[in-house]
């Protein structure tokens, strides 16, 4: 399946369709406020989604994928977004402009625990690397790693370190592929062709 905002009657808002076209379904009430998905956790059950608000700019939800009433999950009132479930589910890491900037924080899934900052320098588009690191985009078009470990169940961070510096040629996005190679999303220029761009070999 795959989650998905369309703005078909009104602000974004979130739907489920098949991977074949079919199935198509609303999969949560709308109520006016801008919606897009940010993670599907890898057990199938919940996706996490930003929602703009008036006052926060953006808070972090989740619903269950079956549908259902949404649930509020993290709300600072500085901006949460881009949050992403680490495979076991224990943990989240999200996007928040606490300091001003956009910085990448870890903390526990079921919001019992203080949060811990991972960026050094502007951070965004966190993704999961297994249960053992952290990959997010930062400025200078540069995509950082970070290596957690966990010391008698609390999460430890390394200090983040570059794993791909494009320098000036832009970076919009990026996937980490199941086999460890990075599938990086670049703007065309004019005379670009349009071509898809695999990473491979970073780790050494």
């Amino acid at each position: 399946q795959i989650v998905f905002s369309a703005d078909a009657s009104g602000p974004p808002n979130l739907f489920v369709i098949g991977a074949d076209g079919n199935g198509l379904r609303e999969l949560a009430p709308h109520d006016g406020q801008v919606q897009y998905p940010s993670d599907w956790s890898s057990d199938g059950e919940t996706i996490l989604f930003d929602r703009s608000h008036p006052q926060n700019s953006n808070e972090i939800w989740a619903v269950d994928s079956a549908g259902g009433e949404p649930r509020l999950v993290v709300s600072s009132g500085h901006g949460d977004r881009m949050g992403a479930l680490s495979p076991d589910g224990r943990w989240l890491a999200y996007v928040s402009r606490a300091t001003g900037s956009p910085e990448i924080y870890i903390q526990p899934a079921d919001g019992e625990g203080r949060r811990l900052r991972v960026s050094v320098d502007v951070g965004w588009s966190p993704a999961w690397d297994g249960t053992t690191g952290l990959f997010f985009r930062t400025r200078g078009n540069k995509l950082m790693r970070v290596g957690l470990g966990l010391d008698r169940g609390q999460l430890e961070i390394g200090r983040p370190e570059t794993v791909i510096d494009l320098g000036d040629r832009d970076m919009s996005g990026f996937a980490l592929h199941p086999d460890g190679r990075i599938l990086v999303n670049r703007p065309l220029a004019a005379n670009d062709r349009d071509e898809v761009q695999v990473i491979v070999g970073w780790g050494g």
